[in-house]
């Protein structure tokens, strides 16, 4: 039953031994690197390297398989579907006696969210632009004390009507609870 989940995990999960060689590797990392089930087994990342710096993994990889859990960050040039960027962790498995006996790594593909941060921090700097180029400050309503919104919201229903531009003065609450 284990052995299904992880088969059909979208996660990539690849166990090695303690010398760095791939025992195990999902089918997730299997359509990474368009390999067969068997094909990418007893090799190690240096031997058929798909990342931008294999030796970064592999030496991760033998730190786990001292003991020492680690995680990173791993870029992937894959031969079927293309660039992609994941966290990765990498964890050694101990045996009966306590001792690392081989490392589990599991990365997720984390390209989406990449793309939704590159996307929102363009978007930003649009917003910047813009508010950086008004003839008029930029006020958060949110700030505005709450006994001085009532006048707020009138004096915008009232330029909304009109179309006029309008001009107030009010109170505003800082986050540390002080006015000003």
């Amino acid at each position: 039953m284990f052995r299904a989940l992880v088969e059909n995990s979208p996660d990539v999960v690849v166990r090695y031994d303690p010398q760095g060689r791939r025992l195990y590797a999902n089918a997730a990392w299997r359509r990474l690197g368009g390999a067969a089930r068997d094909e990418s087994l007893g090799h190690t990342v240096l031997d058929q390297p798909l990342m931008a710096e294999p030796e970064a993994y592999h030496r991760a990889l033998l730190r786990a398989a001292a003991g020492t859990p680690a995680e990173l960050r791993v870029e992937v040039d894959s031969p079927t579907v293309g660039h992609r960027v994941f966290d990765v962790r990498v964890l050694p498995e101990h045996g009966d006696d306590g001792r690392p006996a081989s490392v589990l790594v599991i990365g997720r593909d984390i390209r989406e969210r990449k793309r939704a941060e590159q996307a929102l921090k363009q978007r930003e700097r649009e917003f910047r632009t813009l508010a950086e180029h008004l003839p008029e400050p930029i006020i958060r309503y949110a700030l505005a004390h709450p006994d001085d919104r009532p006048r707020i919201e009138a004096a915008i229903a009232e330029s909304a009507r009109t179309l006029k531009p309008f001009h107030i003065e009010a109170r505003i609450c800082r986050p540390d609870g002080t006015e000003r």
